[in-house]
């Protein structure tokens, strides 16, 4: 969803938290890593959604500011650190300033805000993936499982607004039985409390080319579709 250029004041627009590489994945997501905002990305794939976790991830903590990487299922792989960063030296000064963190449902989520409020420097939050801290969060369309999930999107909206860092949240897709239309797990509840949401999809899985869509942004954008490599050592502008 665009917006229009003369409804935003453009010099209001606070600088994104860090900036990617190559500048393809700059212009398709790191411009929507802004402070004090929460961000989703969703897809059918599961590779390329951790992969873009630990690549902005290593991005901040490169910059010398500090990552939470709030894992729900064994996604974090200090292999996928290895690979973007060869220098023993350089990796060993990145990861100080990644934290890890287990985490295994909604109520987890919200016990550990307020230890996450304590860590200073901090300006970014990925949990990866919603879709694991849901599954042991109550059965799927529950009452009660909308609920606490409201309840933990108010805990983050506040967390970021007081660190003013930006969360970033994985989610996998569902299709709707009714519409057939691709919409990530969290449903309207989820979809309802964030700023940006973007679709990740892979068009070319023997080349690892993966297309995005940016379905909302909190801020103006001319162009909505990006496609980018997705290699070993991390991505790759389309030659």
């Amino acid at each position: 969803m665009r917006i229009s250029l003369s409804a935003i004041d453009i010099e209001s627009i606070p600088s994104s938290i860090t900036r990617l590489r190559p500048y393809v994945l700059d212009r398709a997501l790191g411009q929507l890593l802004l402070p004090e905002q929460i961000s989703l990305l969703y897809g059918v794939d599961k590779s390329p959604l951790t992969r873009l976790a630990h690549n902005v991830a290593i991005n901040v903590a490169m910059n010398g500011n500090n990552a939470i990487f709030l894992d729900s299922g064994n996604n974090y792989n200090s292999h996928l650190v290895n690979s973007q960063i060869p220098s023993k030296r350089e990796r060993t000064e990145i990861l100080e300033h990644i934290i890890i963190a287990k985490i295994f449902s909604l109520s987890d989520l919200i016990n550990i805000s307020n230890e996450i409020n304590e860590i200073q420097n901090l300006s970014f939050i990925v949990l990866d993936s919603l879709s694991g801290v849901l599954n042991l969060s109550g059965a799927p369309g529950s009452i009660e499982r909308q609920r606490l999930l409201f309840k933990t999107l108010q805990v983050i909206r506040r967390l970021v607004n007081t660190t003013n860092a930006h969360f970033l949240v994985t989610s996998y897709s569902t299709n709707d039985w009714k519409t057939g239309d691709t919409r990530p797990v969290g449903g309207n509840v989820l979809a309802h409390n964030l700023d940006s949401i973007i679709h990740v999809e892979m068009i070319d899985s023997k080349k690892g080319i993966l297309q995005f869509n940016i379905e909302r942004s909190s801020i103006p954008i001319t162009q909505e579709v990006f496609a980018f490599r997705m290699t070993k050592t991390g991505f790759k502008t389309l030659s």
